[in-house]
């Protein structure tokens, strides 16, 4: 078990050393790109819903394809998610790039606006 342990821990140094020291920015923000997907997954579900009912513009037929399309959403996210955590230290893709776009759900709302 010793050597096991041992032997992941040669090559997870090995990797970092791989992904060089002027990628270590990119490789925390893939990282931590990684944790808030999986983080903010469930929120994709009520995502669904408003992007269905923008769509249709009645609750009885947004509601069940909004909670279709967001579990989608959430499964996407949740899997793009563990696989930036997963494989951080691996430049793939190209750069350290996003997979998927970033979480989307103020994007409607104009937060300045007052209610009067």
């Amino acid at each position: 078990m010793k050597s096991i342990m041992r032997f992941v821990f040669i090559v997870v140094i090995f990797i970092f050393a791989l992904s060089g020291v002027a990628s270590a920015q990119n490789v925390l923000e893939k990282f931590t790109r990684g944790v808030i997907n999986m983080s903010v997954s469930p929120l994709e579900l009520f995502q669904g819903v408003g992007d269905a009912y923008k769509e249709y513009d009645d609750m009885a037929i947004a509601l069940p394809m909004g909670l279709a399309k967001g579990s989608w959403y959430t499964l996407r996210r949740l899997g793009v998610g563990l696989y930036e955590v997963l494989t951080f230290a691996i430049p793939f893709p190209k750069g350290y790039a996003p997979i998927i776009e970033e979480p989307r759900y103020l994007e409607d709302r104009d937060i300045t606006e007052s209610s009067d």
